[in-house]
């Protein structure tokens, strides 16, 4: 018999047929449904200062001190994103681990993620594909040996959010085989997007996903980050140019074992080294794209929203200018070929 009955003065944030998942005053409660009362009580790791207004419903929600939303990725395990991060929960375990810290730049938007993958979903259209970045988490759970992380498509989570993690167990996506800044997508141009991604060892290079989506004039939304933190598109200039972009010393290599279907494969790859990070004008970036109309940028409700109509469009512009020495990396001079 079931005998659950619904928590008034907690939070629902998700259920299934076996558990609800409440939150109140800083805490996640499990409630199992075939029995009223049994319960396990989670701490959410918080900031001593924010343990004192926790239990104070406004102040909780002004401050952001509750998690908005959890799914679950399996019968016994949630995710759920709270104050900068993303946490993983195994109910059976009661296990709570932190999978990863998002990136400054990233926020919240408070909105259910299931909600926002179906509006895109609907605004795409069944002709249309909807496409995801997926990039893996790399860390010592995955590190094979020094250096050499073990990718698999199936089973290895996304870094760019709780929603990409949720959108990758939905029906009918693929995610790509290369190891690397890799895309997820759902719709009828998925499969031949990631059919020849392993023919190349840059990750938005010849038959990329990447140069795929260039090709047909993908649109780009950008959805609570700001273009100078992330566009990754305007990588696939220098990946396609290779040999040609105008800085010396351009790549690192890397190896990965990819496992799928109980088969592994060893692949090294090349990635642009992380020092050239520090020159990248990526701000002054966005004001040319802006002022050339490739980009829009708003902030709509505290939320940074940005679209770029034609990536082929992007792209070219990034190419030519790159090919005249104006790659918007401030890099010094004896750098350049």
């Amino acid at each position: 018999m079931n005998c659950y009955k619904k928590i008034s003065n907690h939070r629902l944030l998700c259920e299934n047929r076996k558990y609800s998942i409440y939150c109140h005053a800083g805490k996640l409660y499990v409630y199992k449904k075939v029995c009223l009362g049994e319960k396990t009580i989670v701490q959410i790791p918080m900031q001593r200062k924010n343990k004192v207004i926790v239990g104070l419903r406004f102040l909780e929600r002004l401050f952001r001190l509750e998690p908005r939303f959890a799914y679950f990725i399996s019968e016994d395990c949630i995710l759920f994103s709270f104050q900068g991060a993303m946490y993983h929960y195994s109910i059976e375990r009661r296990r709570l681990k932190e999978e990863l810290r998002y990136r400054a730049g990233m926020n919240n938007t408070g909105m259910n993620a299931i909600s926002v993958l179906n509006y895109l979903r609907e605004r795409v259209g069944d002709e249309g594909t909807l496409v995801l970045p997926t990039f893996p988490i790399y860390n010592e759970k995955n590190c094979r040996e020094k250096g050499v992380y073990v990718y698999n498509p199936q089973k290895t989570a996304s870094a760019t959010g709780l929603m990409t993690n949720i959108f990758l167990r939905m029906p009918g996506v693929v995610r790509s085989r290369f190891p690397w800044n890799t895309l997820a997508a759902q719709g009828p141009l998925a499969l031949s997007m990631m059919e020849k991604n392993m023919e190349s060892d840059l990750a938005h290079g010849k038959n990329s996903s990447w140069e795929y989506c260039m090709n047909h004039h993908a649109k780009i939304l950008l959805l609570g980050v700001r273009a100078s933190h992330t566009t990754t598109m305007v990588h696939v200039a220098e990946d396609i140019l290779d040999e040609a972009w105008p800085i010396k010393n351009w790549y690192e290599s890397k190896t990965f074992y990819i496992q799928e279907d109980k088969k592994e494969e060893k692949k090294t790859i090349r990635v642009r080294k992380n020092d050239w990070g520090k020159y990248n004008a990526s701000w002054y970036r966005s004001v040319c794209l802006a002022k050339e109309g490739i980009l829009v940028e708003k902030k709509i409700e505290g939320i940074n929203i940005g679209f770029i109509a034609d990536s082929k469009q992007l792209v070219d512009y990034i190419m030519k200018y790159a090919l005249m020495h104006k790659s918007f990396f401030m890099v010094p001079k004896k750098d350049y070929k």
